[in-house]
């Protein structure tokens, strides 16, 4: 059964009973709630104009006043309310666009467009002109997420120890979100490249990354077992959002 956004809405608790009444951890609330981006105060700059509009309609979803009882109180001193909200609430498309599949979409569609069977064939240059313009408008909104985020990231970290930090947000913030979808695999992966993009102060990619391999050897180990010994079914997905977490880029890094 599908439901329409109203009646979902009439469906589901308040934010402050999931979190108070029910005990629901902040981020599967922030999971359930992701699709209502607006009504969660994600920040301006990476809010569609419909994600504008939902939040106009809707009062049901209100974090904005919540934030100090969301976070988990083991953050609060180490990292700002705004950095936990700010990652929980934006999606992939917010920090990351797939350049290399437009420009391989653009070519391929190019060269149909060109060629003498598709000569005539009108609809492969209207996709091509969708595809040209989406890209462009994600491109557009990339750009003013990421100045917006770099203005803001400034004041993002309060630790001074980079090992506490990096700890901090594994566990509070990548591993949670890693285990929601590929997606979101994706996405924590490319949070952690804008941090480091960015030059956030106190904010240490070696660190990270040392610390996300250190701790999580054996379970890499077990993994792979898992896999080629034991033909689990799971494990491959769980291995897949783990190396989405761990670019190459860190080897080289690590010289």
């Amino acid at each position: 059964m599908i439901f329409t956004e109203g009646e979902r809405t009439q469906l589901l608790p308040k934010v402050d009973d999931l979190a108070e009444k029910y005990g629901i951890e902040p981020a599967i609330i922030y999971h359930i709630f992701r699709r209502d981006v607006g009504s969660i105060s994600r920040p301006a700059a990476c809010t569609s104009s419909d994600s504008k509009r939902a939040s106009e309609e809707s009062s049901h979803f209100t974090l904005k006043s919540n934030w100090e009882r969301m976070m988990p109180r083991e953050l609060v001193g180490q990292i700002s309310h705004e950095m936990y909200n700010s990652f929980w609430q934006m999606v992939l498309s917010d920090i990351f666009v797939p350049v290399a599949l437009y420009e391989n979409a653009f070519r391929r569609f190019s060269d149909r467009s060109n060629s003498q069977q598709a000569s005539e064939d009108v609809p492969h240059k209207v996709v091509l002109q969708k595809l040209k313009s989406e890209h462009a408008e994600l491109i557009a909104a990339l750009v003013s997420c990421k100045h917006k985020l770099k203005q803001a990231a400034k004041s993002w970290i309060l630790e001074e120890d980079p090992s506490v930090v990096a700890r901090s947000i594994l566990q509070h913030m990548i591993y949670p979100r890693l285990k929601m979808s590929g997606v979101d695999a994706l996405y924590a992966a490319h949070f952690i490249d804008v941090l480091h993009e960015m030059g956030v102060p106190r904010f240490n990619i070696l660190f990270y990354y040392d610390r996300l391999l250190h701790k999580n050897l054996n379970f890499f180990f077990g993994i792979f077992k898992s896999i080629f010994l034991r033909l689990c079914i799971s494990a491959p997905l769980i291995t897949i959002d783990l190396f989405d977490v761990l670019p190459i880029d860190y080897l080289a890094i690590h010289k």
